[in-house]
């Protein structure tokens, strides 16, 4: 079969050509850098910047593509205060803007950014505003968005955006592999206009050439750019397996004689909600045969509770904990159905104070359902989002995260080659031996990741509570949750002769 004919770019910038028609602005000297084949400007200051004089991003549909090279390893990253006394935007490398001020992303109706946050992390905005404002404000603006995604350091990407404003289609590609798109789940996103020229200009970044076509190219066109064909490598690989998710492995793991039932309940009965402490949205727990259905109000209710009787106190997503405490390796095991589409729903394991305590017990109990508990506090967890469908997030296809609490610590990012369906049932497993963790939905593994106590994020964690979350739109139900223990060490109690008074 051939491959399709080479799509003609109505505008070409070939950074690194005499004659090429692009600006370098007033600014520190640009140098060229050659790595792997191919050059291209970088500059050593933040005050560096090139104009692109013409563009076609205010075309109802369009493509641009360019050839990144990042001059470090670029991931998540832990962020503190002082990092930003300088510059306030050191955790956004904006590959492209329509403000000659390149690293205010939000000021600009066009931005496409990397950003070393553990979420969004990679994102294409077509509105002005940050992508808080854009995914969560009243006034939406249309995203393409990426999820976890890297920079190999000294290795060109061929970064691709396409657009169509009629059919709400947003998506980015590297290396012709689609990373990400708009929320699927809201239609008639709005596109701003885009200004008359486009800036670039990061330290971090080389780039080579840049391309904008007038019409919507095909995935087919765009993975067969001019310079695709040389794209090969462990990279590549990395990109196939994360973001089109073919053949994964099945989980192979079935509790063995060491391993101790704790918990073991089919949710079928009322009696059984007893067995759990209930955080936030107070109604959103409902009893039926099939089993607990949880159901959290919609994105109307939540932006209403922007002003509620107690400010910061959010009441439209919800927390269901286990009351009793684990401890040592940790398997969990339940069935989910979806009853409508839209909303998250994320695991929390090892949930405990940050040395270990029991933070249910020791403090008070907590009423506010927002993220806060999930990775701002001082609740220590891991937490997998196995079900997003929501706004802020790529759904293009069935996707998985997971993070360690509350360093921000990305541990696992993962498409599957599938699209969620409603009113079926779907199995999840996790399994948490030492420091590998695994999680897998109908036996298929989407997580699989080993933790380490010694990379200034904490312990690896072997006990606490574990939490069923839900937010905000989602509708789930649940059944045969099943929770199994793998002792590390003998316990026994205290005796009062210990305990002298």
């Amino acid at each position: 079969m051939s491959k399709p004919t080479a799509a003609t770019p109505r505008h070409s910038y070939h950074l690194t050509r005499p004659g090429s028609a692009h600006v370098v602005l007033p600014s520190p000297a640009a140098r060229v850098v050659g790595a792997g084949g191919r050059e291209g400007v970088n500059f050593t200051s933040i005050r560096g910047r090139i104009a692109l004089p013409e563009h076609t991003l205010n075309e109802p549909r369009g493509t641009l593509s360019m050839w990144v090279m990042a001059l470090d390893d670029l991931s998540a990253a832990a962020q503190y205060p002082k990092h930003g006394q300088s510059n306030p935007h050191f955790s956004q490398y904006v590959l492209l803007s329509d403000r000659e001020v390149v690293p205010d992303s939000e000021a600009a109706h066009f931005s496409l950014v990397w950003e070393s946050y553990w979420h969004p992390v990679f994102y294409a905005k077509f509105a002005p505003g940050s992508h808080l404002q854009n995914a969560w404000g009243p006034e939406r603006g249309a995203e393409a968005m990426a999820g976890h995604f890297t920079f190999p350091r000294l290795e060109w990407t061929l970064i691709s955006v396409r657009w169509d404003r009629e059919n709400n289609l947003y998506e980015m590609f590297a290396n012709g592999i689609r990373i990400g798109s708009a929320d699927t789940t809201t239609p008639d996103l709005p596109h701003f206009p885009c200004g008359p020229a486009l800036y670039l200009g990061c330290p971090a970044l080389a780039v080579s050439e840049v391309h904008f076509f007038d019409r919507l190219l095909t995935p087919e066109e765009i993975g067969n750019l001019p310079g695709s064909a040389a794209i090969t490598g462990a990279f590549q690989d990395h990109l196939k397996r994360t973001f089109v998710g073919d053949n994964l492995p099945r989980l192979d793991w079935k509790p063995g004689p060491d391993w101790v039932p704790k918990l073991d309940r089919s949710l079928k009965t009322k009696d059984h909600y007893h067995d759990f402490f209930l955080q936030g949205c107070g109604t959103a727990v409902n009893f039926t045969d099939e089993g607990f259905r949880i159901r959290t109000p919609d994105m109307k209710a939540y932006t209403a509770s922007r002003h509620p009787v107690r400010p910061g106190v959010d009441m439209t997503r919800m927390y269901l904990w286990t009351r009793e405490v684990f401890e040592g390796d940790l398997a969990v095991g339940f069935d989910f159905k979806l009853n409508a589409p839209g909303g998250l729903c994320l695991l929390m394991t090892q949930a405990a104070g940050m040395q270990g305590e029991d933070f249910l017990s020791d403090y008070p109990l907590r009423v506010n359902g927002s993220m806060a508990t999930v990775c701002w506090e001082d609740v220590r967890n891991y937490h997998w989002e196995f079900y997003r469908d929501m706004v802020d997030v790529p759904n293009h296809l069935v996707c998985h995260a997971c993070l360690k609490n509350p360093w921000f610590k990305p541990m696992s990012f993962q498409f599957e080659n599938r699209h969620w369906e409603t009113d079926r049932w779907y199995h999840l497993d996790f399994v948490q031996e030492g420091s590998r963790l695994r999680g897998a939905i109908d036996g298929v593994t989407v997580m699989d990741v080993v933790d380490d106590a010694y990379g200034n994020n904490g312990p690896v964690l072997l006990n606490g509570r574990i939490a069923i979350r839900c937010m905000m739109r989602t509708d789930m139900t649940f059944r045969d949750l099943k929770v199994w223990n793998r002792p590390h060490y003998k316990t026994r109690p205290a005796s009062a002769s210990l305990c002298p008074l």
